[in-house]
């Protein structure tokens, strides 16, 4: 999930602690906003306290695979659609896509 998305979070009136939490807990917007509106019955208190009893970290940084030292991933993963690519061309070329047609529906969706 992109600091952008989060900022759509917040203008659509999230506070930002659950805005943050559902950006650790989920991959893209869409995601985000399942999850904001499957646990909106839920303090914010009953929601830190699951995702720390859950073992999952409070950093703000968003963590890599985990590949074994002396090993080289294989390939990419686009962290909206979970797409994979074989290079990094390929990877390009899907997001300039992926960047104009999300541009573009939020801004018929927003309009």
């Amino acid at each position: 999930m992109t600091a952008a998305d989060l900022d759509v979070l917040l203008s659509m009136g999230f506070e930002q602690a659950r805005a943050e939490l559902a950006a650790k807990k989920t991959g893209n917007l869409q995601q985000a906003l399942d999850w904001l509106e499957a646990n909106q019955d839920k303090s914010l208190e009953e929601l830190q306290a699951q995702n720390q009893a859950s073992g999952e970290d409070d950093d703000d940084e968003m963590t890599g695979a985990n590949i074994p030292s002396g090993e080289t991933a294989k390939s990419l993963v686009c962290n909206e659609c979970g797409k994979k690519f074989r290079n990094h061309d390929q990877a390009t070329f899907h997001a300039t896509k992926t960047f104009v047609l999300l541009s573009c529906h939020s801004l018929i969706q927003f309009l």
